[in-house]
């Protein structure tokens, strides 16, 4: 996980009968079933209760982003990575799922743990429940440092997710990053945002790739991911739509151009290099369907540029 605290494919069903309907599935959930704490138990529960796999699905995502915290603890010690010794394929599967299942078992009954623990658990609840799921690991931008990234041949896993497949398609879930984030001081909130679910992969690309490319679900290279900005929660809450750029690179002595989609509420932004005392004097300007917002250079020296809405952060570049 590495959600900090800056940090619709909704297939067949129009979008707003399906929000409606997801929402009462999480009024269910949170009215009735946060106090179970056994897997099989909160499995047939939901079985019980729901009948799509869509809100069954919803049901478990609502329940882990709701229950579970970070532990934030586990996450800065050095990980010990599961040994094991097996004589055959069927001995190795077995030894697998097994555990899965106690990593499972054990981030449900403790109500706590790091992304493996919250992927696992919500596999072994969708696995319950009988819909399709897979564990992905792989990679995830959303800290400053994570800018510095730049060879494909260097980057290792430090994240794990999920997908589902529901009527033959396949959907990506972040429950981890459902459930809250890590503030300045290492500290865990609680949060729960349902933006990770079913999200479009060509938002989700934005700040997870996976270490097989199939499961980006999408054309998007692991060059271009590292080569994008990060773009934090809000981001994707207030439904902004930045065009351009895609690099993680702004000019802070030149300046630059930033390109939206008409529709995007820009009235509410300001936009500053990190070294600036005050909000930069942009020009905003429309053409066709796009917003153009001209943003002057700094004669300070800075490292960050960023866009703020509602004064909170939603894109960060590295300046040159």
């Amino acid at each position: 996980m590495k959600n900090l605290h800056f940090f619709y494919l909704f297939f067949i069903f129009p979008f707003f009968t399906v929000a409606q309907d997801l929402s009462k599935v999480d009024e269910i959930v949170i009215d009735k079933l946060l106090k179970i704490k056994n897997i099989e138990h909160l499995s047939e529960k939901i079985n019980h209760t729901f009948t799509s796999d869509l809100e069954k699905v919803r049901a478990i995502y609502c329940y882990i982003g709701n229950t579970i915290a970070y532990d934030v603890e586990a996450w800065q010690r050095p990980s010990q990575p599961f040994s094991y010794t097996y004589s055959n394929e069927a001995e190795k599967q077995k030894i697998l799922e097994e555990y899965k299942y106690n990593t499972a078992e054990k981030t449900l009954r403790e109500a706590k743990g790091v992304c493996d623990g919250y992927s696992k658990l919500f596999e072994v609840l969708c696995v319950k429940v009988g819909v399709e799921c897979q564990t992905i690991e792989g990679t995830s931008k959303a800290f400053i440092s994570d800018l510095k990234k730049s060879n494909p041949k260097q980057i290792t896993n430090d994240h794990a997710w999920n997908v589902i497949k529901i009527d033959d398609q396949w959907h990506l879930i972040d429950v981890t990053w459902a459930s809250g984030g890590i503030d300045e001081n290492l500290k865990f909130y609680k949060k729960y945002t349902d933006i990770y679910f079913m999200m479009d992969p060509e938002q989700f690309v934005l700040n997870h790739y996976p270490s097989d490319q199939k499961w980006t679900l999408c054309d998007i290279t692991k060059q271009q991911f590292l080569d994008f900005p990060i773009y934090y929660l809000s981001y994707f809450e207030n439904n902004i739509k930045l065009i351009s750029p895609k690099s993680k690179v702004f000019s802070d002595k030149k300046g630059g151009q930033l390109v939206f989609e008409k529709g995007t509420d820009v009235s509410q932004m300001l936009f500053g290099f990190s070294g600036d005392k005050y909000a930069l004097d942009v020009e905003i300007e429309e053409i066709d369907s796009k917003i153009l917002i001209n943003v002057p250079s700094t004669e300070y020296r800075s490292e960050l540029f960023t866009i703020f809405y509602k004064n909170e952060s939603i894109v960060t570049f590295i300046t040159n």
